[in-house]
């Protein structure tokens, strides 16, 4: 079974975030399936990563991110030597190995611009299935990528 699946929501209100990873919790979620990115002024309120699974990374493209969560290892993991990877920034990179398609890459990263967040919850389908069952509500767009 793939592991290359992807449950992902953007948030424009980091406790509307909160709220959502705290349902995750709640509802059961294995957290450390569960990975963050956005703008960096959400680390005064993140307490659900441990600092050695959140980082603040300078990135060109957009500046200071927060990065939590097991996507953290996607950031800082080598390259593969494949062209198309290699024309990647490392967000682009690091949401790729996570299961998320390449045509939807580009929306996320301009979402992560305009200062949103991402919440993604990745590992087996069952899994992800369940974490856009928990987080999708008529207020709340969750995107389900299955490899």
């Amino acid at each position: 079974m793939s592991e290359k699946n992807a449950c992902v929501s953007i948030f424009s209100d980091a406790n509307a975030l909160k709220q959502a990873l705290q349902q995750l919790q709640r509802q059961g979620m294995e957290m450390q399936r569960v990975s963050v990115i956005g703008c960096n002024q959400y680390v005064q309120t993140m307490n659900f990563f441990t600092s050695q699974h959140s980082e603040i990374i300078e990135i060109d493209k957009f500046g200071r991110l927060f990065i939590a969560g097991s996507i953290l290892h996607e950031f800082n993991a080598q390259m593969n030597n494949t062209v198309f990877e290699q024309a990647m920034n490392r967000v682009a990179r690091a949401l790729f190995k996570t299961g998320i398609s390449r045509q939807c890459i580009a929306d996320y990263e301009a979402t992560l611009q305009q200062g949103d967040f991402l919440l993604i919850v990745h590992g087996p389908r069952q899994l992800v299935e369940l974490a856009c069952d928990i987080l999708h509500c008529d207020s709340q767009q969750v995107t389900v990528h299955i490899a």
